[in-house]
Parts: structure tokens; C-alpha cells; sequence
């Protein structure tokens, strides 16, 4: 039952993380076209690149990550379930900032072929707003899928 529940709240957290970042551009905040950059990483037709990487960015946030986060994740941290979920994603936005960028840079085929602007560590090279627009992002989906996990994922 917790992995149903921890399903449908990683896709009411992704409804909720791709509304602000469809809206974050009307506020100001500009950040890095995700599901672009996945996909390209495979593909180089940008059109194709966008649906495989939106396809990727919907596997690991609706299934994947929430799976993971209420069958491990949930129980160690501190609060009530939107803080948990809030805190797990801050720390998938860490990895995401700090890791991802780095292998990111290393390794994407239109990074290192010069077609594709390096974000960055922190995102630093894709504008001011770029960190805090994703850093907003993943809070508002652990928000959400902590909230809508509940108490089931601890």
C-alpha cells in the first residue's frame, strides 16, 4: 500500500514541480530546460531530446524517487511528513546541483562537443536565478510528496 501511495504522491509532487517551473519564467526565475538536457545526452534532435527527457524526468520522479523515499528515505528524518519530504527534496536538489552538474559537464556528448552550454557547478553559467529556480523546484516536490505520502511513508 506504501508504494501506491508514495506513486501518487511523486505525481501530484511532479504536477506541482512542472507547474512552477512552466510558471517560474513569469516570476523572473530562469533555470535549465531538464528534460533537454536528458534527453540530449542520447539524442540530438532537440524535439526528440524533449520527450525522452521528459519521459526520464517523469520515470525518476513519479516511480523511482518516491519508491525509494518512502520504502528508505522517510523513516530517518526529522518533522511532519511535508518537512520530511521538503528536506529529501533539498537533498535531491544538492545531488542534482553538486554531483549532477559535474558528471554532467564530463560527460554529456553536447557539452563536451561544445553544442550545449556547460550549466555549471551550481548551475552558475545558466544566469542568476538558475539555482534558486531548481532549488525551489525540488523543495516544492518534496513538500508535495511528503504531504501526500503521509504518515504511511514512515
Amino acid at each position: 500500500m506504501k508504494f501506491k501511495r508514495g506513486i501518487l504522491a511523486g505525481a501530484v509532487a511532479m504536477a506541482a514541480m512542472l507547474a512552477f517551473t512552466y510558471l517560474a519564467p513569469k516570476m523572473g526565475l530562469y533555470g535549465m530546460n531538464v528534460p533537454v538536457t536528458l534527453g540530449g545526452v542520447f539524442v540530438l534532435d532537440p524535439n526528440t531530446a524533449y520527450w525522452l527527457g521528459l519521459a526520464m524526468h517523469l520515470l525518476m520522479g513519479v516511480v523511482v524517487l518516491p519508491i525509494f523515499y518512502v520504502a528508505l528515505i522517510a523513516r530517518w528524518l526529522p518533522g511532519p511528513a511535508a518537512v520530511r519530504g521538503g528536506l529529501w527534496g533539498v537533498a535531491l536538489w544538492a545531488l542534482w546541483a553538486l554531483l549532477g552538474m559535474t558528471i554532467l559537464a564530463a560527460a554529456h556528448p553536447q557539452i563536451t562537443g561544445g553544442m550545449m552550454q556547460d550549466p555549471g557547478l551550481l548551475m552558475q553559467n545558466l544566469g542568476p536565478t538558475a539555482a534558486a529556480e531548481s532549488l525551489l523546484s525540488h523543495a516544492l516536490y518534496g513538500l508535495f510528496l511528503g504531504g501526500v505520502s503521509g504518515k504511511q511513508s514512515r
